[in-house]
């Protein structure tokens, strides 16, 4: 049987293909070592990971060294109804940390969530789920039911009435908020009181002692603790991923791993081993394997960018967006590196913190945000136009995306950066553009601010926005009629003429094409690039035009008064 491995030869964790229609039946799958099946959970994704655990001989026993983010995880992605049995299998840490991830916005309580978590996990025909009510955490436990449960009269206030003491008569009386969960959560405290009486009454004298906002607080700090053993630390702290770093001076044994990782779990997420087939270096590092530390570093890294990003880690799709980004700026990392040595690329990952990786990836793209919103605020920013425009709008955001506008029609939009050839693209794109701030500022003879859009959106002289290709086109009209090479409108009457000089064959000359990208060029190095860009209008929106019937309203790259 084809049977996929947590670990390769060198004891690296691997991440393996996706298990397709549950081709191991629980016969063979249980045929194999419990390290085996536990390899083949952790590397499974949603439904398959939830047959398999399962169809797991020992189901308990592979839940409950489940990571509890990869629980989450699961439970999120399958939703808490679909996953009661596995919630009614999960250890209380499972469950606490489970619920840290889900019922808190930023210092404040939810306590609706919080219960269904823990109902769900007591939910159980199996062994007594009370015992694992016991060892919850008891103050986050006082404070789920506090949210629930109003405790209306004690022992103190019943005697005399129907209650002694030693009696098998519940000696509190509660109210519950919410009329559905008040029959499950009286079934529990009658349970506590009569299977598990010490407990159910050190539980019901918090409930009415405890002061709300101090064991709120208490909670949230314990929280921080327990989620910071998982690489969840405060927001502050969380945004060092983005810090400043120079990019040309990195210095990898500066960031060098030491074999001191805390893991507070003996099994490292599955969750961080995603297919990342955007990033073809990383792609095959992980595919090699990797240590189980290495495995915990990226785990740490990835659960700090969503804090720094305030993702919350239950939205399946925010998370895969986080993901996919880290991955990409971690490969870039690698490939700004290591070239496309995989060798190379494979030792640094193994011996260098992640974090330090990423933060290099993430400055080398943002150095490219800088570039953009520097041209942006320069004259030609208003007059940038189709796709130098996009470049700039992709770049312009807190997370710079890829814009593929230049590649190829088919391939219009923008995606995360993932490779380092996306970011050489993008920074000879941006070159091109800084060519043309360069002609129009230092060589051109008239000043944009003239046809800069007015406040109410329009052209200081005309209706619709003007562009960079608009002026240097009707420029060179003039320039090519005989007149100084300025955007100064054309007449209707002239349009003939000029399309007799300037088209051969329904194109652009050749002549003028090969002429006009040799002065550009002369001018400034690189700016050939803008005059084949504003040439290529000509060729599709007035050189195939019917020359005696030339109309403005359908001829692009002029000016015509």
């Amino acid at each position: 049987m084809g049977q996929r491995k947590l670990t390769n030869d060198e004891g690296k964790v691997v991440r393996s293909p996706p298990r397709q229609n549950r081709a191991l039946r629980a016969r063979e799958f249980n045929a194999l070592s419990a390290e085996e099946r536990l390899a083949v959970i952790h590397v499974a994704r949603g439904r398959d990971k939830y047959d398999l655990l399962l169809d797991a001989e020992d189901r308990q026993q592979m839940v409950t060294l489940l990571p509890p983010q990869d629980l989450f995880l699961l439970v999120k992605e399958l939703g808490r109804e679909d996953a009661m049995e596995l919630l009614s299998m999960a250890t209380s840490e499972q469950i606490a940390v489970s619920i840290d991830l889900d019922s808190w916005q930023g210092d404040r309580f939810d306590g609706d969530r919080s219960l269904e978590w823990l109902l769900a996990s007591l939910d159980w025909d199996g062994e007594d789920p009370l015992q694992r009510l016991l060892e919850f955490d008891f103050d986050l436990l006082v404070l789920i039911l506090q949210r629930s449960v109003t405790l209306l009269r004690g022992p103190e206030q019943l005697v005399g009435d129907d209650w002694k003491p030693n009696s098998a008569v519940m000696p509190y009386e509660f109210a519950f908020s919410d009329e559905e969960r008040a029959k499950p959560l009286a079934a529990l405290l009658r349970d506590l009181f009569e299977q598990h009486t010490t407990f159910f009454f050190r539980l019901a004298e918090a409930l009415r002692s405890e002061l709300p906002t101090v064991l709120e607080e208490e909670v949230y700090q314990q929280r921080r603790l327990r989620l910071l053993e998982y690489g969840f630390p405060d927001f502050s702290e969380a945004l060092q991923v983005y810090a400043r770093m120079d990019s040309d001076v990195f210095d990898a044994a500066r960031y060098a791993r030491t074999p001191s990782l805390n893991e507070p779990h003996p099994v490292a997420p599955g969750f961080a081993l995603a297919e990342v087939p955007s990033c073809p270096l990383l792609a095959a590092v992980l595919a090699a394997g990797v240590d189980a530390e290495t495995v915990w570093d990226l785990s740490y890294l990835l659960n700090r960018v969503m804090v720094a990003d305030g993702v919350d880690i239950g939205d399946t799709l925010a998370a895969q967006e986080t993901l996919e980004r880290v991955y990409g700026y971690l490969n870039i990392a690698l490939e700004h590196l290591c070239g496309s040595s995989l060798e190379k690329a494979r030792e640094l990952f193994a011996g260098t913190y992640l974090q330090a990786l990423f933060q290099l990836g993430h400055n080398l793209v943002a150095r490219l945000r800088r570039e953009a919103n520097r041209l942006l605020e320069s004259p030609i920013g208003p007059f940038l136009e189709g796709p130098y425009a996009a470049l700039i709008g992709s770049l312009g955001g807190r997370f710079p995306k890829y814009c593929r506008s230049f590649e190829s029609t088919r391939w219009a939009g923008e995606s995360p950066f993932a490779e380092l050839r996306q970011l050489r693209h993008t920074e000879s794109r941006l070159a091109e553009i800084e060519a043309q701030r360069r002609l129009f500022e230092a060589h051109f003879g008239f000043p944009l601010s003239e046809f800069a859009p007015s406040e109410d959106g329009g052209g200081s002289q005309h209706d619709e926005p003007l562009t960079l290709s608009d002026l240097f086109l009707t420029s060179l009209a003039n320039r090519i009629l005989g007149r100084d090479f300025t955007p100064h409108p054309l007449t209707l009457s002239e349009l003939p003429q000029l399309h007799a000089r300037v088209s051969e064959n329904e194109r652009v000359s050749e002549v003028l094409r090969r002429e006009t990208r040799a002065w550009l060029e002369s001018l400034e190095e690189g700016a050939g690039h803008f005059g084949d860009f504003c040439l290529d209008i000509w060729d599709e929106e007035f050189c195939g035009l019917d020359p005696a019937a030339l109309d403005p309203r359908y001829i692009g790259g002029l000016l015509v008064r």
